[in-house]
């Protein structure tokens, strides 16, 4: 597989070329077993499942330890901040319709997204008075305006990007190889309004969705292996508990 920046390009794209944003690099590719079904109340920091409990002190010591340079250059920042005026503009200052739009977007270019976020049986007329929709769009908001407001500053965007991707084992279908991430970057050309734009408006857009996108998959298989990882204390604990109801003296004789 090649890495996110190459040749995982969205469609109608300019010229295949990324420039640094070929210094993104892919993971392994693995499959996961069936995720919990979407929490309606609450994305909670401690996932719960019929496994077991995930320590959050686990889960926050695998988050960046560490300061990373970003992919995109600091022209590039200024060219997204400034067309980023022009879509709230265009949008009236509502992140929620474009968090909305962009999650329809994604359904849009690749429908079998829908069945991964439990919504296979939603008409697309329906979604946004669907309560799991909506629940979507609500976690995804408040990271779509951390990043525009922390641009320069990638550790942060990676920190809170590698946490929604963590949501994604938790709360969705999707997988680590699936379809949804190269579609996630086409929507959000889309929704942004790229089309007819200078390749420079191209290119800065697409580096900063290659990076939302490595980031996000990143937590994806951190936030995997912290399941399995709990899976396995769990079935130990289990092992020793019975190993010791086994050895101690029966109290009838």
């Amino acid at each position: 597989m090649s890495a996110y920046g190459s040749q995982d390009i969205p469609m109608g794209s300019p010229r295949r070329r990324f420039g640094r944003c070929s210094r993104s690099q892919s993971l392994e590719q693995r499959s996961v077993s069936p995720p919990v079904k979407i929490d309606r109340h609450k994305f909670s920091e401690t996932a719960q499942t019929s496994q077991g409990v995930i320590d959050p002190t686990l889960r926050q010591s695998a988050q960046p330890q560490f300061q990373i340079s970003g992919d995109l250059s600091p022209q590039q920042i200024s060219i997204v901040k400034r067309t980023w005026k022009q879509v709230m503009k265009t949008f009236k200052e509502d992140e929620m319709e474009i968090s909305t739009q962009l999650l329809i977007r994604i359904f849009q270019i690749d429908t079998r997204v829908k069945q991964w976020f439990y919504l296979n049986n939603v008409g697309e007329n329906d979604l946004r008075h669907n309560e799991v929709f909506k629940e979507h769009v609500r976690a995804f908001e408040p990271t779509l305006i951390f990043i525009m407001g922390h641009l320069h500053d990638a550790t942060s965007l990676s920190r809170h990007l590698q946490q929604l991707g963590g949501r994604h084992v938790r709360y969705t279908g999707v997988t680590y190889k699936s379809s949804y991430w190269k579609v996630f970057i086409q929507a959000l050309l889309d929704v942004i309004g790229i089309e007819g734009s200078q390749y420079n408006v191209w290119e800065a857009w697409t580096v900063l969705g290659s990076f939302c996108v490595e980031q996000m998959r990143i937590g994806y298989k951190i936030e995997h292996k912290l399941q399995r990882e709990a899976e396995r204390l769990l079935l130990k604990h289990k092992k020793q508990k019975d190993l010791k109801v086994s050895q101690s003296p029966s109290r009838y004789v």
